[in-house]
């Protein structure tokens, strides 16, 4: 029996679609995941600059989920995710684009968490210690119903069964 289980890597973009130098180094600096677990988040092809009124100048750089977009702020470093829907304001998801790519690889790191059957108290436990690891990192980033800490609630209810993830033995995951 055999799974497709998650790996940390970097992406590798085809371009950059006028991103600015700067904005380019830093990314390139810090490493962009090439994505984290099931439909957690996953890298672009390429980033793009995009003008969010009210913010400025931002990278989109991922997806998240159905309609969630990823960024990188050049201004702060920030990483932030905007839902993408008319007026939708961004949130923050790390403090810097280092701590995303800490954050991700470390969650990664910790996979397998629990098979379907796990009782609800041995998944509090596991979404207690992947809360502590992540707080270690990036303590803002668990701020309530943030990307983080929407994560570790969904870690809670089930959503993240091995299973569901790397799907059943000798079965790859969609992506």
């Amino acid at each position: 029996m055999t799974r497709d289980w998650p790996s940390f890597e970097l992406a590798s973009f085809r371009s950059w679609n006028g991103v600015p130098a700067a904005a380019r180094d830093a990314m390139t600096a810090s490493g962009v995941p090439k994505s984290s677990l099931g439909r957690l988040y996953w890298a672009l092809d390429s980033p793009t600059e995009v003008q969010v009124d009210g913010y400025g100048p931002l990278v989109r750089f991922g997806n998240s989920g159905l309609s969630v977009g990823l960024y990188f702020d050049p201004s702060s470093e920030a990483v932030l995710e905007i839902v993408d829907a008319p007026g939708a304001a961004p949130t923050l998801v790390n403090t810097t684009l280092a701590q995303f790519t800490e954050t991700v690889k470390t969650v990664i790191g910790m996979y397998p968490f629990y098979s379907r059957n796990t009782p609800l108290d041995a998944r509090i436990r596991i979404a207690a210690d992947i809360s502590a690891a992540i707080g270690q990192i990036d303590p803002a980033a668990l701020d309530p119903d943030r990307f983080w800490a929407t994560f570790i609630d969904d870690v809670t209810s089930g959503d993240y069964a091995t299973e569901e993830v790397s799907g059943p033995p000798d079965v790859r995951p969609r992506r």
